[in-house]
């Protein structure tokens, strides 16, 4: 459950980002003619009110459970709150009621995931362990139907599973650079790997086909930056601190 919630935070961006979407979809209240687009003078309707409140909603949730105790909620952006929280999970997933709190999060990322209305991109989820079809799903979707047999396919256990396995696989900078994109879909270069490696940031073996990495500790390196929000503050604030002390979080 812990890996789960870890992976929600860091798409909190993405969410917030796909519900501003639903949100602003508009419409003109009376259009000037047959065929004709709206005066300028008609007023544009919010046409999602559930996205909008569950937002809202979401907003305050996060916001509470960046709240260190007992210190009041500060407000702060969707991206900042997520930090906060990845920030504190060391400390505040051994706490008592640590799992009560986890799932109350979870289950508002869940509801808000569900008044998107823009189109979800597909994940493989593994293959069919009726028909061996392969099956593809929105990452934010726990269980699927089998598009080829109709059986009940436990996405988020074989992507958790298929994730697990991958942490070990290892290779050279361009090898691992050309397999990134299909776990994380957003590609990193090989000349960032090996910077990292110079940096004494990544560890490496040196093998015969050259210098090898573990393809869990690049990861790990290259998804911290995708939750910074756009105002993080200067690089070495406390924004910074937060993306250091998380590393361990997402490289495993």
């Amino acid at each position: 459950m812990l890996s789960t919630f870890v992976r929600d935070l860091r798409r909190i961006p993405e969410l917030f980002a796909q519900l501003d979407v639903t949100i602003t979809k508009t419409d003109v209240t009376r259009p000037r003619g047959e065929g004709s687009p709206g005066s300028g003078h008609d007023r544009p309707l919010i046409l999602n009110d559930r996205a909008s409140e569950q937002s809202r909603t979401l907003l305050r949730t996060l916001r509470y459970a960046a709240a260190p105790v007992p210190y009041a909620p500060r407000p702060l952006k969707p991206g900042a709150a997520a930090l906060a929280i990845l920030e504190q999970l060391p400390r505040t997933s051994r706490g008592p009621g640590a799992d009560f709190w986890i799932r109350s999060v979870l289950r508002e990322i869940t509801k808000a995931w569900g008044v998107v209305d823009t189109p979800a991109g597909l994940r493989f989820s593994g293959y069919c362990l009726d028909c061996g079809a392969p099956v593809s799903a929105p990452g934010h979707l726990r269980a699927v139907s089998c598009r080829k047999c109709g059986g009940e396919h436990q996405a988020a256990e074989h992507r958790a599973w298929m994730w697990q396995e991958s942490q070990q696989v290892s290779g050279t900078a361009s090898e691992l650079a050309q397999l990134l994109p299909h776990f994380d879909g957003s590609p990193v270069k090989a000349a960032t790997i090996r910077k990292w490696h110079e940096r004494g940031r990544l560890i490496g073996c040196v093998e015969e086909r050259g210098t090898v990495f573990r393809l869990g500790d690049v990861l790990g390196l290259h998804q911290v930056p995708q939750l910074r929000p756009s105002a993080s503050g200067p690089p070495g604030g406390k924004h910074a601190r937060a993306v250091r002390d998380v590393k361990p979080l997402v490289a495993v």
